[in-house]
């Protein structure tokens, strides 16, 4: 009985801890994509046409915003580049 009310407790701190971070919302890399992308939108000439669905990606990791930040550096011309983007 004791080990299994131990596992018990275990199991709970981990999930108390998962949902905390989850709820958190700490994705800073997300937020500047966002606010990136929603800069892009009054831009002349920002993100070629073809590659607005990268505005449109929903990165499940924080790490997957930086990857999307950075194609959309790669690919909107530096001169109409937002200062949300750098």
């Amino acid at each position: 009985m004791p080990r299994a009310l131990r596992l018990l407790v275990v199991t709970t701190l981990a999930s108390l801890f998962a949902f905390a971070g989850c709820r958190g919302g700490d994705k800073p890399h997300c937020t500047k994509m966002r606010a990136c992308c929603d800069a892009l939108r009054a831009v002349e000439n920002g993100l070629p046409k073809e590659h607005e669905i990268l505005c449109h990606h929903n990165p499940e990791l924080d790490e997957g915003c930086v990857d999307t930040i950075s194609d959309i550096t790669k690919f909107t011309p530096a001169k109409n580049l937002p200062l949300a983007c750098k």
